[in-house]
């Protein structure tokens, strides 16, 4: 029997808001993703992720970009993968990332969780973790109601908690969707709406 590949192309479209009084920043990261799944692994690799920062009040833009690249391996409900990425402002990272993915309540609720930890491989680059987290109900019909959490430690410096409602939904087996709306629980005025839009290409 020939192996399943599946082919992904993810593309994450994150408007990030900070209120303060010189006027608000935007923050828009367009990260195109492409995923090859293989068997027991999996490999994922975004070419080129773009950032941009507007301020209200300055108009100014302020732009960057990142190149990320994981290996992982498939186990029952875990994938572990060996995470790198680095950026236009000379940082670097490497470091784990294991998933985690289950079904409850006769399949109808699904749990995600994800940590994320990266050694910084120069003096620019600061050690940090992430942990992600999503629960979502299976309605079996069109949309899917959830609550989504993105929460990120600088082990120097700021913590950041977001938390917030999300919505799913399938046009058909090859174009979906997810989108939240979060908020920072650790800070006054800082908001997080996150949209991904999933296209699956399927090869015998």
């Amino acid at each position: 029997m020939k192996r399943q590949k599946i082919l992904f192309l993810l593309i994450f479209i994150s408007p990030f808001s900070f209120s303060q009084d010189q006027g608000t920043d935007y923050w828009v990261q367009l990260s195109p993703e492409i995923r090859l799944n293989t068997g027991k692994f999996e490999f994922r690799y975004r070419p080129y992720e773009s950032f941009f920062l507007t301020n209200t009040d300055t108009k100014k833009m302020v732009t960057s970009g990142r190149t990320d690249f994981m290996a992982g391996y498939k186990y029952k409900k875990f994938k572990f993968f060996v995470y790198a990425k680095f950026d236009t402002n000379k940082k670097s990272f490497i470091g784990p990332r294991i998933d985690f993915n289950t079904r409850i309540f006769n399949n109808r609720v699904a749990l995600h969780g994800q940590y994320r930890y990266f050694w910084g491989l120069n003096k620019i680059s600061k050690d940090h973790q992430y942990l992600v987290t999503m629960i979502e109900y299976d309605t079996n019909k069109f949309l899917n109601p959830g609550i989504l959490g993105l929460n990120k430690h600088n082990f120097k410096g700021s913590m950041s908690l977001f938390h917030g409602p999300s919505i799913s939904f399938k046009i058909n087996k090859t174009i979906s969707f997810l989108g939240s709306y979060m908020k920072d629980l650790n800070t006054r005025s800082r908001y997080f709406s996150f949209i991904r839009f999933n296209f699956k290409v399927l090869n015998n």
